[in-house]
């Protein structure tokens, strides 16, 4: 069985604008073929709000921005392989077997 890898926007934030955790997303993106990577669409829009608010309070340059926005574009945007859109069914099974098993009638 080979392993699928789920990106949230906090990781692939990382890949773009280097901070702490930026080499381990890297070396999942150098080690682990695009086939096996997904990424929620929702992603996409949390992602370039990251890039944006970086830009926006200067911790990066508006090049490092363009930059950053032109990589994600490529990489990710206009990669339809890897994005994958939020369904039920994707997020019950995200759930631990013991949470997916209750009822989903809301707690008192």
């Amino acid at each position: 069985m080979t392993n699928t890898f789920y990106l949230d926007a906090s990781a692939l934030a990382k890949r773009y604008i280097p901070e702490r955790g930026s080499a381990q997303v890297d070396a999942i993106f150098d080690a682990v073929p695009r086939a096996r990577t997904r990424v929620l669409n929702v992603s996409l829009g949390e992602v370039v709000s990251v890039l944006v608010r970086r830009r926006n309070t200067n911790s990066v340059s508006q090049i490092a921005f363009e930059h950053a926005l032109a990589d994600f574009r490529t990489e990710i945007v206009y990669a339809s392989e890897v994005r994958v859109s939020v369904t039920s069914r994707l997020i019950t099974a995200s759930f631990p077997s013991s949470l997916s098993t209750r009822s989903t009638r809301a707690m008192p």
